[in-house]
């Protein structure tokens, strides 16, 4: 009963945990801050990707679709002008296999700028 018991919590306990890939996606720069005004990131992203072993890989962004295909490798190297005013993620997916490999995001974070008044005394003593 206890080994039932402690099987179902197991379950319970990773049925919510995220999947776990097999290769790395790397993102420069991951945050985009921008002001309130400015409304939307327009950033260049370094995009960095290793797996397992050569294979057709695809980069895609979640929402906007295929970048760009690779052929026959386990690495490329990508340089991607993006601009968003939400976050994005990227994902990369093997197509042989038709499952995501890796996946990575870029965070734009809203920030309103706040003004620093600095009052200097003129007491002369």
């Amino acid at each position: 009963m206890k080994q039932l018991a402690g099987k179902i919590l197991c379950m319970i306990l990773f049925a919510g945990a995220s999947p776990v890939f097999s290769a790395e996606l790397q993102i420069l720069p991951k945050v985009c801050a921008v002001t309130q005004d400015t409304g939307s990131c327009n950033v260049t992203v370094k995009i960095k990707f290793s797996g397992p072993d050569a294979a057709e890989y695809c980069l895609k962004i979640e929402g906007r679709g295929l970048i760009r295909c690779f052929q026959n490798t386990g690495q490329f190297s990508e340089t991607v002008n993006v601009n968003t005013k939400d976050s994005l993620v990227f994902h990369v997916e093997d197509t042989r296999q038709r499952k995501f490999v890796a996946k990575n995001t870029l965070v734009v974070r809203h920030f309103k700028p706040k003004r620093l008044v600095r009052r200097y005394g003129w007491d002369l003593l």
